[in-house]
Formats: C-alpha cells, sequence, structure tokens
C-alpha cells in the first residue's frame, strides 16, 4: 500500500515508446511520452486507473 503511494507522491511514469522512467512534476503514476520520444502528441501523461488517488486526480481536473 505504500509503495504505491509513495509512487504517486513522487510522480512515477514510465514512456510507453521507449520504457524510460520519468519523473514528472505532479502527483500520480501511470505511462507518459518521454520528451525525447514526444512528437506532438495529445495527451502525453495517461494516469494508473487502478490506483484511487489516481482515480480522484483524474476527476478533480475533469472538473467534476
Amino acid at each position: 500500500m505504500f509503495e504505491r503511494l509513495q509512487r504517486w507522491l513522487s510522480g512515477n511514469f514510465t514512456c510507453i515508446k521507449c520504457g524510460r522512467k520519468v519523473h514528472a512534476l505532479t502527483f500520480g503514476y501511470g505511462t507518459t511520452i518521454c520528451p525525447d520520444c514526444y512528437e506532438g502528441e495529445q495527451p502525453f501523461i495517461f494516469l494508473d486507473e487502478g490506483y484511487w488517488l489516481n482515480r480522484l486526480l483524474s476527476l478533480i481536473r475533469r472538473g467534476g
């Protein structure tokens, strides 16, 4: 349980294209597209919806 909370607090993400570990300046964890692989796609951060804090963060970002 604390491992997932620690990952959420530190902003641990994994690039879906190259597998590189990326630390974003946001809460949450999941997958992303790293700066080296980013080619203009939108969006580029994908939260792991299996963790309740990520679901809450997604709900807040959507506005309710």
